[in-house]
């Protein structure tokens, strides 16, 4: 993402939703909760003006509560960020260009972000940029939709993830609570996933993309190519 890290840790709150379990002491109110779905994943897919739970009064802890917690930011959709990165944005060329004509040094944030795209789709863009740049485009053009998809998606359950990891390790007596609640954010973007991968596509759909590209440019030019289609989920 092409923002700080608290910018991004923010939006993603906002996705998933936060749960403050205050100290012991504080019975009061023990439990705060932020609920998810603040930010969708097609706001991160699109981009946009959209509303975030904002740490600026506790940018360490961020225990927010009560009044003023969120804040208008301007997200550029992490769509967009991979097509400008991918086929250029007018100021630079794009990544299949580097790969395919060397035109261009990539940069090492450029070539992790591509070694670290979901389900090796970083590993197709590559071998097709080698292959057949304009092939790489159209390809790229058809599943920035699905990849950033996937990237947001995985990015929220890794967190989620994490945060029930830290609760049932606790012995905090509202860890039971604070775990429901994030059980049910997981639940409600796991429904929101399967909506959007009607939208944008599988995984699954892009390796059977890649596939056809590979296909078709084996009949057009009458050569075997070097490049071996891929089976779902490699």
């Amino acid at each position: 993402f092409a923002f700080g890290d608290n910018a991004m840790l923010e939006s993603i709150m906002s996705l998933t939703g936060t749960v403050i379990i205050r100290d012991l002491e504080d019975d009061s109110n023990p439990v705060v909760t932020l609920p998810g779905n603040l930010v969708s994943l097609s706001d991160f897919i699109d981009g946009g003006n959209i509303e975030v739970y904002s740490c600026t009064g506790d940018s360490s802890d961020c225990m927010i509560d009560g009044a003023d917690t969120t804040k208008t930011v301007s997200l550029k959709g992490l769509r967009k960020q991979i097509l400008d990165l991918m086929l250029g944005d007018g100021l630079s060329i794009g990544m299949i260009d580097k790969l395919a004509l060397n035109q261009a040094t990539a940069s090492n944030d450029e070539l992790a972000f591509v070694s670290n795209l979901p389900n090796s789709t970083g590993s197709l863009v590559r071998s097709l940029a080698a292959l057949n740049p304009s092939s790489a485009r159209l390809f790229v053009n058809e599943a920035a939709g699905a990849i950033a998809l996937n990237m947001v998606y995985y990015l929220g359950q890794d967190m989620l993830r994490a945060g029930k990891q830290a609760l049932s390790n606790s012995r905090n007596p509202h860890a039971r609570q604070a775990l429901d609640i994030l059980n049910e954010s997981e639940q409600r973007m796991m429904q929101d996933y399967q909506v959007l991968s009607d939208q944008y596509g599988s995984l699954p759909d892009l390796i059977r993309d890649y596939n056809a590209i590979i296909e078709a440019l084996t009949d057009t030019s009458g050569l075997l190519i070097s490049v071996p289609p891929l089976a779902d989920g490699q």
